[in-house]
């Protein structure tokens, strides 16, 4: 019985003490990604993209590796016990565009057992293949 109320203690007091953590939610997901032609296989460097996700537009040039960063929008929480981890939006939709090619979408989801990994709240891509109109 000691030990059960001792615990009990424990645990309401680690609860009740606010700890500065890394955790966040995230309002909308950014993006990380490599923008490769599909005929040549090459990445599209330095070429002007446009990038949708959900309503925000976001137009970039792609670095020398083809390369285009979107930060996402996360809000900082003080945790009791992890913390309202679970605040984050569930999805996100992409749409990435560039001048001679078709766009790409990208629907991506924290329920989908195959998604895209998510790493600072940026949506990790990779190689996206944009086609040749």
């Amino acid at each position: 019985m000691k030990i059960a109320l001792i615990l009990t203690i424990a645990v309401c007091a680690a609860s009740c003490y606010p700890l500065p953590s890394p955790t966040y939610s995230v309002s909308r997901y950014g993006l990380d990604a490599t923008l490769v032609d599909a005929t040549s296989g090459e990445p599209l460097r330095k070429r002007d993209a446009s990038i949708l996700i959900g309503s925000a537009r976001f137009e970039q040039r792609a670095s020398n590796k083809g390369r285009v960063r979107v930060p996402a929008v996360k809000n900082r929480y003080w945790t009791w016990l992890g913390g309202p981890a679970q605040a984050s939006v569930s999805g996100a939709d992409i749409e990435i565009a560039s001048d001679g090619f078709e766009p790409t979408r990208i629907k991506w989801s924290m329920f989908d057992k195959a998604h895209l990994s998510v790493e600072d709240g940026r949506v990790q891509a990779g190689r996206v293949i944009m086609k040749n109109r």
